[in-house]
């Protein structure tokens, strides 16, 4: 009875120290060199997984092609990573595996040639497409990418082979060559450092979709509001013409009206003694004529501003919709799209390409609206001149009838000579041949032709920024974007 409890006893130290050893392969045995198997297998398991990570997004639409070059690439780049994963994590198990030593390292096998099959049947399709779809470029890098893993694969699958056979014919640990080992680890190491090229090239491009997609649309968000701001900028400026037609009219109103209340007082206030001078009625007539002259003048001459100041801003609004920042040979997120289908297509170090140019193109919208502020701010003081010179103007002619009852007072006198009035009146005569009608249409179209003037250099500020815009700008780094590639 004791000698069977013995017997027990022993079988089950046998077993937990079996057990606890942890054999590797499938194995009784134990190898110094299979922790360094398994962190490589697990190494190269985390680049298989990693393959498409930056290729799983939503796009915007807003890049033709973007989404099918994008499907192609995480379509390809997920199966072909599940499939090469299989392979190392099928290794690293196998490393620590409890099952049969003839299924475990088989099963690595197994996985190798789903992944051979699964090349062969779509490596040369996937490169044809990405050639089309994404350009040369990716192409290029994609075949040498794969052109190293395919002559590293090769080699971990002789080593699973050497290892499986002399396992398979092993009875004791020194029975399985370190050189076939060590030839594992070496297959392992080359394809470790062959797979990342591949791997970082599909993150390269799936960065630089993302990366063209967001720049697309913030700089169609910026451009969308392009519109807004210009209008803004007119509804500003058009306000400051507004304020200045105000003004003006406030101007010509007032004096208008100081002409006005003369030649009333002319009626109310010339009576008594005044009357029996020598042709009175005559005289009085001329006067109140010389101040109604004036007075339609000026009215005239406020009414003639206001078209002239209604059409500024109408020709404002309608050059700054239809003619302001616009081209027929470009439009301004032609360069942006350039520039972000260009980043998709590039090489890789084109990406300072798109460095360099990506804030020049994005600063399109915003220097369409600092070009338009620069012309309306440019304008502005010029117009607060020509609002002045009216008002001096009206305050020069003004001089006409502010005294003119103050000089025909000594004439209201019963002391005064007969001809007082006669002499006074022929100064009014001359002021009054001195404003002749032709003359003063001459003044009213020196103002309206300046404002009109006003509008033209605006005008010729859009054209100026649209001249250097469109025909300068644009095209100069469309073709910097066009030939950096090319000198990278």
């Amino acid at each position: 009875m004791e000698a069977l409890r013995y017997i027990f006893w022993v079988f089950c130290l046998v077993q937990i120290i079996t057990v606890n050893g942890k054999p590797d392969f499938a194995t009784s045995f134990q190898f110094s060199s299979t922790t360094s198997i398994s962190r490589l297998s697990n190494d190269i398991s985390t680049l298989f997984a990693s393959m498409d990570d930056e290729l799983h997004f939503m796009l915007s639409g807003s890049i033709p092609d973007s989404e099918t070059q994008r499907q192609l690439l995480a379509g390809f780049s997920e199966d072909f990573g599940v499939r090469g994963r299989a392979v190392t994590d099928q290794l690293a198990a196998s490393a620590s595996s409890m099952s049969s030593m003839g299924t475990t390292l088989g099963m690595v096998l197994t996985a190798y040639n789903q992944l051979v099959v699964y090349f062969n049947s779509n490596a040369n399709n996937f490169l044809g497409l990405t050639n089309i779809e994404v350009g040369s470029y990716a192409a290029r890098e994609f075949y040498n990418g794969l052109v190293r893993l395919v002559t590293s694969l090769p080699a971990v699958r002789v080593a699973v082979q050497m290892l499986q056979a002399s396992l398979q014919t092993a009875t004791t640990e020194e029975d399985v060559s370190r050189d076939v080992l060590r030839s594992l680890i070496r297959a392992l190491q080359q394809l470790k450092a062959h797979l990342p090229l591949l791997v970082y090239t599909f993150q390269r491009i799936g960065v630089n979709i993302q990366t063209a997609d967001i720049y697309m649309v913030l700089f169609n968000q910026d451009l969308q509001t392009l519109s807004s701001d210009f209008m803004d900028e007119v509804v500003a400026f058009n306000g400051q013409l507004a304020a200045f037609e105000t003004a003006v009219g406030i101007t010509f109103v007032s004096v208008e009206e100081m002409f006005d209340n003369a030649g009333t007082q002319l009626d109310t206030e010339l009576t008594g003694d005044v009357e029996s001078q020598t042709n009175f009625m005559q005289l009085q007539t001329e006067l109140k004529t010389f101040t109604s002259d004036r007075s339609m003048f000026l009215q005239g001459m406020g009414e003639a501003m206001l078209p002239v100041s209604t059409n500024y801003q109408q020709s404002l609004e309608y050059a700054v919709t239809n003619t302001y920042y616009v081209d027929g040979s470009y439009t301004l997120d032609f360069l942006a799209l350039e520039l972000v289908m260009q980043l998709i297509t590039s090489g890789v170090y084109d990406r300072l390409c798109y460095n360099k140019y990506a804030a020049l193109v994005a600063d399109l919208p915003s220097l369409g609206r600092i070009r338009l502020n620069e012309c309306f701010h440019t304008e502005l003081p010029r117009l607060r001149k020509l609002q002045k010179l009216i008002q001096t103007y009206t305050l020069m002619v003004s001089y006409d009838v502010e005294d003119l009852l103050l000089n025909l007072k000594p004439c209201r006198s019963e002391y005064a000579a007969s001809d007082c009035l006669s002499v006074i009146a022929a100064f009014y005569t001359q002021l009054y041949a001195a404003r002749a009608s032709d003359s003063a249409a001459r003044t009213e179209n020196f103002f309206t032709s300046a404002l009109s003037a006003s509008l033209n250099r605006v005008g010729l500020c859009f054209t100026r920024t649209n001249f250097f815009t469109f025909q300068n700008l644009v095209p100069s780094l469309e073709q910097g974007m066009r030939s950096c590639p090319r000198l990278s």
